[in-house]
């Protein structure tokens, strides 16, 4: 299965892009970066990727994601990650990728640390 990308509006400011699928080197992570560039070029700095629909990360695709992250931050926001099933987080476990990204159990709940500035409970 192919990645899948679609977009909405979690909360006024906050895009948030729903992944479903899997997710490997590809024309589609090239259309990704694409759009998340495109997104940074707007002014739109704030955004979560859903990961609640992907049932698979190749390892190049999880430094893909961590690019993606620094490419966000270099520009002034956050990529958050959001609703990644036990095993999808496995291989940034693994790596301790997870301490490089922000990973939350819900939408919800990435939407808390833009509203807050920092994890929701801390």
């Amino acid at each position: 299965m192919s990645l899948h990308v679609t977009t909405s509006n979690a909360k006024p400011g906050i895009v948030l892009l729903h992944l479903a699928g899997h997710i490997a080197i590809s024309d589609e992570t090239d259309a990704l970066e694409w759009l998340l560039c495109s997104f940074l070029r707007q002014g739109e700095n704030k955004l979560i990727f859903d990961l609640a629909g992907v049932g698979q990360i190749d390892p190049d695709a999880a430094l893909f994601l961590v690019r993606c992250s620094f490419r966000v931050r270099g520009s002034g926001g956050e990529l958050r990650f959001a609703a990644a099933r036990p095993d999808v987080l496995r291989p940034f476990s693994a790596t301790t990728l997870d301490a490089v990204l922000s990973f939350d159990p819900t939408i919800a709940a990435a939407c808390e640390y833009f509203r807050d500035g920092s994890r929701p409970g801390s």
